[in-house]
């Protein structure tokens, strides 16, 4: 028993070791892709697995028959075309930069198994990536317990969580253990696994898992390990070059703070209001599609909806008769022009903005195969084909009047830039 207990107050505590979420996933990912792929060392399924299920005389069909022949195979295992697909799928997958790490290169190039992954690795692979690889290699009943607890896993590292979802969370995750127990062998529940039936009561006592995770800690731990310049006197030499560090921080305060010294620079700083950084050319649209990209800014400008407004009302006045269709693309083809004609005309104190978007961009266009904006990476198709990273690819949510919902998802073409007097508009 831990010394801990000694403490008087000790008993009382709800949560008396909090469960590190990050350790857990990398040891449930090892166990479960070691036994899927059936890895050396790695499996949980092996010869004294099934001893085990001789002496416990459960799942007769698993036990060794005693005569030397090769044992059945579980419902968990993958046979060598499962593999191929499985290996394939992940040599196949490209991920935003800066989600995760080359999911390509976490496959053997040769041989079906995977390499030894980090714990983020371990982490994108169970919520995300192990999901799709294996929705229609398994047979339809351990593939949904794999589902499930994958699932599971991805809910509650939300960083919002829902105090009411937490009761289904736990009853399905006992569920789950179930499923699971039917077709693993019993060594693989280990105390990783069986750490996970706990982790919803931890949430309810400390918060979401995202405020006690241990990557900050190990990111320290890397740091320290760096300062590490003596193996005789490893704790020494982390706290001379950390309080070294230390008086640096507080000397460069009083430098100038436009031009730090020896402090790495974020790969987005100074992109953030946008800035193409690959394949600039310059090119002249038709004018069909240069108007098409004036209309888009002008419609995505809030300065400028009251004048939509305006412009709709009128056209519903002088066209009573006409559908929701009609006026839109009137909309759609006038607003430009009588935006323009409506703030000349005003007598009123207008917005420099507003008048610099009235008269419209420069009618030479800008494009770029890459863009940063917002701390994000975009590429076109074609510069996305050349990259280990998928960038083309975006989502919009709209709402209609009623607040319903529609997801619109679309590929990339082409990013024009757009300058007007004083600033410019990106359009993907």
């Amino acid at each position: 028993m831990s010394i801990l207990w000694e403490l008087p107050y000790w008993k009382d505590h709800g949560v008396r070791h909090s469960i590190n979420l990050m350790h857990v996933k990398k040891n449930v990912c090892g166990s479960l892709l070691g036994t899927l792929m059936n890895e050396k060392f790695k499996s949980k399924d092996h010869a004294k697995a099934r001893a085990d299920l001789e002496e416990l005389d459960i799942r007769l069909e698993l036990q060794p028959n005693g005569t030397g022949a090769q044992p059945a195979l579980s419902a968990i295992k993958l046979t060598r075309q499962e593999k191929q697909e499985l290996c394939d799928f992940f040599r196949s997958v490209k991920v935003p930069s800066g989600y995760a790490a080359n999911i390509q290169k976490l496959v053997h190039p040769k041989e079906n198994k995977m390499l030894p992954m980090k714990a983020h690795d371990c982490d994108v692979m169970l919520t995300i990536m192990l999901v799709v690889g294996i929705r229609n290699i398994l047979p339809e009943k351990p593939r949904m317990a794999f589902m499930t607890l994958c699932f599971f896993f991805n809910a509650i590292s939300e960083k919002v969580l829902y105090e009411e979802s937490l009761n289904d969370l736990e009853e399905n995750i006992y569920v789950t253990m179930c499923l699971l127990d039917a077709y693993f062998t019993p060594t693989f529940f280990d105390i990783s696994v069986h750490l996970i039936i706990h982790l919803v009561k931890e949430i309810r006592y400390l918060g979401p898992m995202f405020l006690h995770h241990m990557y900050p800690y190990e990111r320290f731990m890397s740091t320290l390990n760096k300062y590490a310049k003596s193996r005789v006197h490893t704790e020494g030499s982390m706290a001379q070059c950390y309080s070294t560090e230390e008086v640096v921080d507080w000397c460069l305060s009083y430098i100038d703070p436009m031009n730090p010294i020896g402090i790495s620079k974020s790969r987005h700083e100074g992109r953030l209001v946008g800035k193409g950084f690959i394949g600039e050319k310059q090119i002249t649209p038709d004018q069909i599609d240069f108007e098409r990209a004036k209309f888009l800014v002008l419609q995505h400008t809030k300065e400028v909806e009251p004048y939509i407004i305006e412009h709709m009302n009128m056209l519903r006045q002088q066209n009573p008769h006409r559908g929701k269709v009609w006026l839109a693309r009137e909309h759609m083809h006038g607003f430009n022009s009588w935006f323009r004609d409506r703030l000349r005309s005003s007598s009123s104190c207008i917005d420099n903005k507003l008048r610099q978007l009235a008269v419209g961009p420069f009618f030479t266009v800008t494009t770029y195969q890459g863009y940063d904006i917002n701390g994000y990476t975009f590429y076109t198709i074609d510069q996305d084909k050349k990259s280990v990273y998928q960038n083309c690819v975006v989502r919009v949510d709209a709402f209609n009047n009623n607040m319903q919902k529609t997801t619109y998802y679309g590929q990339i073409e082409e990013i024009w830039e757009l300058l007007y007097p004083g600033f410019k508009m990106p359009l993907y």
